[in-house]
């Protein structure tokens, strides 16, 4: 009973390590310089479907990715300037934009059109 208590709690800690190095490999952002924001957007504005209901999602969700993808596992926009950079360029409140940045969460868990949709966009950002 002690040695497999111990075992497992070693096992545990291992894993433990593995977890948080992965989670800070993939919490690394792909940019940093919150002034390319509005360059983005105009890019952006480009290749989104202009019809579609969702592109304030869609592009605050990207941003977010793009900046401060720890935002996904924390739960909030943690960096206040990439959320005033994005209200700034759609001309919304930093409320709003956490408001958008919640739903859009649950969007691309939950809705395979909105997941493509991102996927696309962010495809011809990246590129």
């Amino acid at each position: 009973m002690i040695t497999e208590r111990i075992e497992k709690l070693r096992r545990l800690r291992n894993q433990k390590i593995n977890v948080t190095r992965e989670e800070r490999q993939n919490a690394q952002p792909m940019k940093n310089d919150c002034n390319e924001i509005p360059q983005i957007y105009e890019k952006f504005k480009k290749v989104c479907d202009p019809e579609c209901k969702d592109n304030r999602s869609i592009f605050i969700l990207i941003i977010v990715f793009m900046y401060n993808p720890i935002s996904f596992s924390n739960g909030h926009i943690s960096r206040g300037k990439i959320r005033k950079s994005i209200a700034g360029v759609l001309g919304l409140s930093n409320s709003s934009v956490s408001v958008y940045f919640s739903n859009a969460k649950s969007l691309i868990l939950n809705h395979n059109g909105f997941r493509k949709e991102v996927e696309r966009v962010f495809s011809l950002l990246a590129s």
